[in-house]
């Protein structure tokens, strides 16, 4: 079955904080993440809405934790233990909805398809309300506008164990060019995905 090299349990290699470029801000933006930075160095997370159990957007969320890939004719199931999120990658010829059609979700609306052994998944519409982190030490972050607009290009190498993860964020409203980044999961076969509930806050101790 296409896609089946992707079943299983992966980790993300490295740090979210520290992915391998950063992005260019509009001038706006530069300065909302200078006020951001400021804030939280005196212990100030306001406008980090994850605070409030609203899970960050694609990529930041795939780029979190353990992650579960379940594959079938026609679609790709992504887990991520954080937040218990899911996304859906569609397989099956689909087109985006029109964007006043489209349900805003904060890893957006996903359609796929395959360029020999390389995953294309092409993801719009996402929540205005979750966030995507930028790469810096305080979780400074953006939200999204509705432009934008996420590709990835994934392949699995080293003998199915590493999934190689190429990534372009366009979005005018934050970023001055696209953002590309490139990131690596590892297989973990012998770890299992666990439930991971953010609906009260991180208050309940049974999640501790």
């Amino acid at each position: 079955m296409p896609g089946s090299q992707f079943v299983g349990v992966w980790e993300p290699v490295g740090n979210f904080r520290k992915l391998n470029t950063d992005p260019v801000f509009t001038p706006e933006i530069a300065l909302d993440i200078e006020r951001q930075t400021k804030l939280r160095e005196k212990g100030d997370y306001s406008g980090d809405n994850s605070a409030n159990c609203i899970p960050p957007a694609l990529p930041t969320m795939i780029s979190i934790g353990v992650q579960e890939i379940l594959v079938d004719k026609k679609k790709i199931t992504w887990i991520m233990e954080s937040s218990s999120g899911i996304r859906w990658i569609w397989l099956d010829g689909r087109k985006h909805p029109p964007l006043d059609e489209l349900r805003p979700k904060a890893n957006g609306h996903s359609i796929g398809h395959f360029e020999d052994d390389v995953l294309v998944v092409d993801s719009i519409g996402f929540l205005s309300r979750s966030i995507v982190y930028v790469n810096k030490t305080y979780n400074e972050s953006v939200y999204p506008s509705p432009q934008m607009h996420v590709i990835e290009r994934m392949r699995v190498t080293e003998n199915g164990n590493v999934i190689i993860s190429d990534r372009t964020v366009t979005d005018p409203a934050n970023f001055t060019e696209p953002w590309h980044t490139t990131v690596r999961y590892e297989r973990r076969p012998d770890w299992e995905i666990e439930e991971n509930i953010c609906a009260e806050n991180n208050r309940t101790e049974e999640y501790e």
